[in-house]
């Protein structure tokens, strides 16, 4: 039998590796939505990938800037935006909820992945990518409000205290409030990250690696310049959720579009062994 030459043998490497790297190993967009509606309509039919879950989430286009705790003169992109805020407490007048289409019901409100490009299931490896914009007020409706990733999708969503992947909460006490820290494992956890950028519409790119349990985020302001904050994820678990959390009563923030969620696939330990075992074989071959 005639010997395959090194070509030969790095042409079927090839060909093996790009069959056992399917597409699926590209990124793809689990949640999508641009956050642009009716004023007052329910953004649950806004989202093209994924679904908002929890409670009522609708549009809104007020100009916050006279609010007793300002918030935005518009959105930051397109024309409606959403008001987040957590039933009770002591709602500034012209703020939240102003002319009754602002969303502020409930603590744990917020979206569901598309889990249909990892058959079903929730998203344990990889890296998840998830980019919105937030304004939060420089007001005490600003404190005390957190964005997290989770395992529990539909209305009910997981307290801070469980199944969480990561958290982020910005604090009251000294330079920690103008922060995204990690809750570890309450409220009154150390380390400080990624500045919030109060009072202005700020851009939030999350890096979340399932595979080293690790985290980075970036905050881009309207005007100055980038945050880079980095962080060990709270639990190791698997996510299929994200949500918002008003900590207190009365505490709240906006979020415009568009709003994206890209899972990136690992590629397979299979390819690189079989790049590996087919290396050792041109190596013996050449022998």
């Amino acid at each position: 039998m005639k010997k395959m030459n090194l070509t030969g043998v790095l042409s079927v490497l090839v060909a093996v590796v790009a069959m056992m790297t399917p597409s699926a190993y590209a990124q793809t967009v689990v949640f999508s939505d641009p956050i642009e509606g009716g004023v007052g309509t329910g953004s649950f039919t806004g989202a093209t990938v994924g679904s908002w879950g929890g409670g009522q989430t609708v549009y809104t286009d007020d100009d916050l800037s006279g609010a007793s705790t300002p918030g935005p003169t518009t959105a930051a992109d397109g024309d409606t935006y959403i008001e987040r805020m957590r039933a009770g407490g002591s709602v500034p007048s012209g703020g939240f909820n102003s002319d009754g289409n602002g969303e502020a019901q409930g603590g744990g409100n917020g979206i569901d992945l598309d889990l249909t490009p990892n058959g079903g299931q929730p998203y344990d490896s990889g890296i998840l990518d998830v980019q919105f914009k937030y304004w939060i007020p420089t007001g005490a409706v600003g404190d005390y409000n957190s964005i997290l990733m989770s395992n529990s999708q539909g209305a009910s969503k997981a307290s801070p205290s469980q199944t969480l992947a990561t958290t982020y909460i910005i604090a009251t006490a000294g330079s920690a409030g103008n922060n995204w820290r990690d809750d570890v494992p309450t409220i009154g956890g150390a380390g400080a990250g990624s500045d919030v950028f109060r009072g202005q519409w700020t851009t939030f790119d999350l890096s979340l690696n399932l595979d080293t349990d690790s985290y980075t985020l970036t905050t881009t302001p309207t005007t100055g310049d980038p945050s880079v904050g980095t962080y060990d994820m709270v639990r190791d678990t698997s996510v299929s959720a994200m949500n918002w959390r008003g900590e207190a009563k009365g505490r709240g923030h906006y979020i415009d579009g568009p709003f994206t969620v890209t899972w990136i696939p690992e590629p397979t330990s299979l390819v690189l062994l079989t790049m590996a075992s087919l290396g050792l074989l041109i190596v013996r071959r050449r022998r």
